[in-house]
């Protein structure tokens, strides 16, 4: 897995045509099946769920399992870009993954309407793109 994640608004890195924990199992191949399990659990894809396909899950569930397979990654990764996470998800599926980002230890980068969220995950350091010259205002 690569150091920097990026999680786009379509999480692209997670193959369509694969399960989760395939996903999982293909991005860290290290890892041993029962661990990738282990991992995907703590994201809640239990046991079945784990085995559902990435084409099949809903905006919250496919940013939740992108999170898994790249925070639980062994190393994890040393930055985390996310580009508009909140878009499309209901308030479960948000509180869901500020759950799993507050755990994250290393550094964010995230692009966001959503300065409530922004709060919740931890970001301290804001800026601002406005005006016709797209300035920047801290």
């Amino acid at each position: 897995m690569n150091t920097i994640t990026y999680l786009d608004q379509t999480i692209s890195f997670l193959d369509p045509d694969l399960s989760i924990v395939e996903n999982f199992l293909k991005l860290n191949p290290k890892c041993k099946p029962f661990d990738a399990y282990s991992a995907l659990a703590s994201f809640k894809f239990r046991n079945k769920d784990a085995e559902k396909g990435v084409r099949l899950l809903s905006g919250g569930e496919k940013i939740r399992a992108g999170l898994a397979v790249s925070l639980m990654s062994s190393p994890p990764p040393q930055l985390i870009i996310l580009d508009e996470p909140t878009n499309h998800l209901d308030l479960e599926a948000i509180e869901a993954i500020e759950e799993a980002l507050r755990l994250y230890q290393g550094p964010i980068l995230a692009v966001s309407h959503d300065e409530t969220f922004l709060e919740n995950i931890g970001i301290n350091r804001v800026i601002f793109l406005s005006g016709e010259d797209g300035g920047a205002i801290e």
